[in-house]
């Protein structure tokens, strides 16, 4: 590097140590912060233009369809992402190659039809995909220096900032599954933020963003809402605050479907096909999304949380069944009620022991295990016991997206291997660890001691 070059980047740092969203005790260490930071960002760079996978692509349509057409397709991702991406697509219109979805807007039949998508697209798509991936550079970064602020001492905060840089599976699920999770996770980790400042009014409002830019994140509304509300005296005043911490979760919520109620609806024809999995669109003046009619997200919302739930039959001549998915958030919101003492920990923690819970328990997308990766830094960083644990858990993760690999499973099918019991093994492994952080985190530390004295030799 130059002299020029030098003094420029010097500037940068002495910037950069000045910005008030570094924290005082932090901004000696600019320079280190700077430098992991370029580490991660080249390695996201170079994979933000690769990997059209059918996910990204499907936003990447219903955003071009609502630039062109103003009119919105109705889908299990939020209305506000669509909305996000319309508005980058026309400010960068020069920039963009029409033509790539021109077969979008002929009479061409594909069954089913959103899972064409691959095969109807330019090679002027990688160029959408970039951009779809550049807010993903915003808030990544700051959710790295939200991290930086969760914690007191300078090497803890030093470090959660680099092992957010280079975490595999973040990287991965964004940058290269190009999923847009990485923004609602940020909003998640803003509200436990503002909860350990007890901004009340500020945590409510940043789940209720998450939330409504991936309704999952609702579920944290009410834990959250429940730490607020202990500290409030009498009950009239308790009922009267919880109500409205929801009201204020929910506000975002409703400005985004009173925007999505005044836009007009993009008619998207279905097929009969042989799974019902696969019949999403119109079937008359019908929506259809899974083979159900019904609301996109609350149809998501189900299918991903209890269809996709460990679930137990009571009685096989009877239709009762336990699904473990609804139990584990039971527990979550009981162990919050009963528990006197909480502080902004106990909820990232009690947050954490149910997303292990439920990874162990029920099948889960690729890019839902992003949601656990900001407070398994926390916990990390904290106690190192959990470090060999995630060291662990991070390569058998790897393995369980090979379920959606398909070429991989040929590969080990033709070894004469049963693919899926390979990858069954290795996912049954993957919720042992789960299940094992989860316990090392709620098992009293004596206890801990005593099952490291049996393990260890005399």
């Amino acid at each position: 590097m130059g002299v020029t070059g030098t003094r420029i980047l010097r500037e940068f740092v002495t910037r950069f140590k000045s910005f008030h969203f570094l924290p005082q005790n932090i901004a000696p260490y600019g320079s280190t912060l700077i430098r992991w930071a370029i580490v991660g960002y080249i390695i996201r760079l170079v994979l933000m233009p690769l990997f059209p996978h059918r996910d990204p692509l499907t936003v990447i349509r219903v955003s071009f369809i609502l630039k062109e057409r103003h009119q919105l397709i109705p889908a299990v991702y939020p209305e506000p992402i669509n909305y996000l991406y319309a508005f980058l697509f026309s400010v960068l219109d020069p920039f963009l190659s029409k033509g790539v979805f021109n077969d979008f807007f002929t009479n061409t039949a594909y069954t089913p039809d959103l899972l064409s998508l691959p095969f109807r697209l330019e090679p002027g798509v990688f160029t959408y995909l970039l951009i779809l991936k550049m807010p993903f550079l915003v808030f990544d970064f700051l959710l790295g220096l939200i991290l930086l602020r969760l914690f007191k001492e300078e090497r803890q905060s030093l470090w959660a900032f680099k092992l957010w840089m280079i975490n595999p599976i973040s990287i991965y699920v964004t940058y290269i599954f190009g999923q847009y999770d990485v923004i609602p996770v940020f909003f998640i980790m803003l509200s436990l933020y503002f909860l350990s400042k007890e901004k009340t009014k500020s945590s409510m409002l940043s789940i209720g963003v998450a939330g409504t830019l991936k309704t999952f994140a609702f579920l944290f509304v009410l834990p959250i809402a429940l730490f607020f509300v202990k500290r409030i005296k009498g009950f009239k005043e308790k009922v009267g605050g919880f109500l409205l911490l929801i009201a204020i979760s929910l506000l975002p919520l409703v400005l985004s479907k009173i925007t999505a109620y005044f836009t007009p609806v993009y008619y998207l024809p279905t097929n009969i096909v042989a799974s019902p999995f696969e019949v999403n669109g119109f079937f008359g003046n019908t929506l259809y999304l899974f083979g159900k009619p019904g609301a996109p997200p609350l149809i998501g919302l189900f299918r991903f949380t209890i269809d996709y739930s460990m679930s137990f039959k009571t009685f096989a001549l009877f239709i009762d069944v336990i699904y473990v998915f609804p139990v584990i958030y039971t527990l979550l919101l009981l162990t919050l009620i009963y528990r006197n003492k909480m502080s902004s920990k106990t909820m990232w923690k009690a947050i954490l022991v149910f997303l292990l819970l439920y990874h162990a328990s029920s099948l889960f997308h690729p890019q839902w295990f992003i949601y656990a990766q900001p407070l398994l830094i926390l916990s990390v960083i904290e106690d190192f016991k959990f470090l060999k644990a995630y060291a662990i858990l991070i390569p058998l993760y790897f393995v369980y997206t090979l379920y959606w690999a398909q070429e991989t499973l040929a590969f080990i099918d033709s070894l004469g291997l049963s693919s899926i019991q390979v990858i069954n093994i290795f996912r049954s492994m993957f919720s042992g660890i789960c299940i094992f952080i989860v316990a090392l985190m709620v098992l009293p530390d004596n206890f801990i001691k005593k099952l490291r004295g049996l393990v260890s030799p005399s």
